[in-house]
């Protein structure tokens, strides 16, 4: 069971507190729902922690590093985007690398 929905999540990367990390991983229930190494950054965190409060159907865009995307930590957060979101675009920035 979802908490109360929302339409729309984004942000920018920022400090967010720890409570956040593990409240992230768990549903309301308290089930683990995701597996995400601790060497990944708070925004591997706040994704999960966002899927939670979003609408079927809902949009999430958040603007961060891309260096969970060739990271060892990066292979858990992209399975779980597979399993849980539809993901249209992933856009990286060539200058930024």
């Amino acid at each position: 069971t979802r908490q109360e929905e929302i339409s729309k999540i984004s942000g920018k990367e920022e400090a967010y507190k720890e409570n956040l990390i593990q409240a992230a991983l768990k549903d309301a229930k308290g089930r683990q729902i995701a597996k995400i190494s601790r060497r990944a950054g708070i925004h591997a965190y706040f994704f999960i922690h966002g899927f939670k409060f979003l609408k079927n159907g809902g949009r999430f865009g958040f603007i961060v590093s891309n260096s969970w995307m060739d990271a060892d930590y990066g292979k858990d957060l992209q399975e779980f985007f597979l399993k849980n979101y539809k993901v249209v675009a992933i856009i990286e920035s060539k200058i930024e690398r």
